[in-house]
């Protein structure tokens, strides 16, 4: 089963993205999948943050950019509850490492990799959590660069939401079901 969050920053989305992971498949492995880098003090704070709110439940693993191959790789056909946080880091990853360095094709084949490895989730008795950010709700950015994160983070979710079983939207800390 493919369960998708989406909320804008402070939302509730990583919160509540562990509370139901940590409600699916008890005694079943579950695997964080972070995709946040540290890129100074500030970010470093948050990420430990995050650490610090997550059960030893938990394993986790870092990849902030190759997402698909990583999944691929750790899906098993036993029960397992896979939760990815977030889209919008790994977007981020994926533009300054490809997109912006005119490597296009590279950034497709990550996109499309994703894709095949959230499609795999449809078939496994497994359940996946994908985590990402809303922008779309916001002003148009003045900048290029602000425009193609946001244009392309809007496509993917929109991908994400139409795979998922069940899609939910966080305002302020509450849960609004809105597929499934």
């Amino acid at each position: 089963m493919i369960r998708f969050i989406l909320g804008g920053r402070r939302s509730g989305k990583s919160k509540f993205a562990l509370q139901l992971g940590e409600s699916l498949y008890p005694g079943a492995p579950h695997l964080f999948i972070a995709t946040a880098i540290s890129t100074d003090p500030e970010m470093e704070e948050r990420i430990l943050n995050h650490k610090k709110k997550r059960s030893p439940l938990w394993t986790l693993v870092e990849e902030p950019l190759h997402l698909g191959k990583l999944l691929k790789e750790h899906l098993t056909e036993e029960p397992k509850v896979y939760l990815v946080d977030c889209l919008g880091f790994w977007l981020n990853n994926l533009l300054w490492n490809f997109k912006l360095k005119d490597q296009e094709k590279e950034y497709q084949q990550e996109i499309k990799e994703f894709f095949s490895a959230l499609k795999c989730f449809q078939k496994r008795p497994s359940e996946i959590i994908v985590v990402s950010n809303e922008v779309g709700l916001s002003i148009i950015p003045d900048s290029r660069i602000s425009r193609i994160f946001s244009d392309e983070l809007g496509k993917i979710n929109q991908n994400v939401a139409e795979l998922s079983d069940e899609t939910y939207f966080l305002i302020s800390g509450i849960p609004l079901k809105i597929k499934g």
